[in-house]
């Protein structure tokens, strides 16, 4: 299992600044928890990273086991397990992204495996952070 925590502290202190004050962000954060939900199955239905950057192509003996033991020749589903158990849950002005075992080995890469990142690395791409705001203030209607 792997978990990333993105402190929204920033984006929350720009809000201010809109005009916007989040008394309590709850709901807010559980609306960004389901934003990155969406933004993970994106990256695996495209086979990439946060940050646009494509996941290296299966290797062709993997390719062989897979299509020997007639799973998807997608990258990173097998059963598509891994894929389906991202969760997020929401703790004071943090969001918690978790995605089950073996997600760390992908995250960073190992000497026989190439990194294939599926989480952000602790810091949000430019579209994030512009995503996120806009639901900030969409949810302030501001």
């Amino acid at each position: 299992m792997i978990q990333v925590s993105a402190d929204l502290n920033p984006i929350l202190r720009r809000l201010t600044k809109l005009g916007g004050q989040l008394s309590n962000p709850a709901d807010f954060l559980q609306d960004v928890g389901a934003y990155f939900e969406k933004r993970i199955d994106e990256g695996f239905r495209q086979e990439k990273d946060p940050y646009g950057k494509k996941w290296k192509p299966l290797s062709p003996a993997t390719i062989s086991e897979k299509e020997r033991l007639g799973f998807p020749l997608k990258i990173l589903t097998r059963r598509g397990k891994m894929r389906s158990e991202v969760k997020t849950s929401v703790s004071g002005k943090t969001v918690r992204i978790t995605v089950p075992f073996p997600a760390q080995f992908h995250q960073i890469g190992t000497k026989r495996m190439p990194q294939r990142q599926i989480l952000p690395d602790g810091r949000l791409s430019k579209t994030d952070e512009r995503n996120i705001v806009d639901l900030a203030i969409e949810f302030l209607d501001i």
